[in-house]
């Protein structure tokens, strides 16, 4: 963090070089508990010991400024269950699943009061109780998954896909729009 993280900040605050008291007032901040790092994705690391997670227990155990941050660390569940957890003194929090019609139908009805076109969450809530519309059902109880369709729907044509790959293609359509 010293060496790459750090001049990389100096040079975009106008800085020519990483100086020692710039160094110095950045190990301060850590010592000081004012540092939180967030490392997200970190089943997307690749680790030379083949566990992220055993990887990051390491940098974080062998002390210096890191052992004195905050970390949020995130993940996907498969990589923190699976594995030998070197972490295991971290909080563990999940985002849990919606429940569906009740979770669901709350969140479309608050999503589209809140940009003041009730009508529209109304007609999404009818599309996803159509029959075939299980597999959506069961999808969108993910608050991300449920986000990207009330995203989609908002700007869509309205209707909603059979499968989950069809979801998923509404929403790189969408993004890429």
């Amino acid at each position: 963090m010293l060496d790459n993280w750090l001049t990389q900040v100096a040079e975009k605050i106008g800085k020519a070089e990483t100086t020692k008291q710039l160094k110095d007032d950045f190990v301060a901040l850590f010592k000081q508990k004012n540092v939180w790092l967030l490392l997200d994705g970190l089943d997307e690391m690749s680790a030379s010991s083949g566990n992220p997670l055993t990887e990051i227990a390491q940098q974080i155990s062998e002390g210096g400024c890191i052992s004195q941050a905050r970390i949020v660390l995130t993940c996907r569940v498969n990589l923190w269950d699976n594995s030998i957890n070197a972490l295991d003194d971290f909080d563990t929090y999940r985002t849990l699943n919606f429940s569906y019609p009740q979770d669901v139908e709350r969140f479309i009805d608050k999503w589209f009061h809140k940009i003041e076109i009730p009508e529209t969450g109304k007609q999404l809530c009818t599309a996803l109780q159509e029959p075939g519309k299980e597999r959506i059902q069961d999808l969108v109880k993910n608050p991300l998954r449920l986000t990207l369709l009330c995203l989609n729907w908002q700007s869509g044509d309205g209707k909603l896909p059979d499968t989950q790959a069809g979801l998923y293609q509404q929403f790189v359509d969408d993004f890429y729009k």
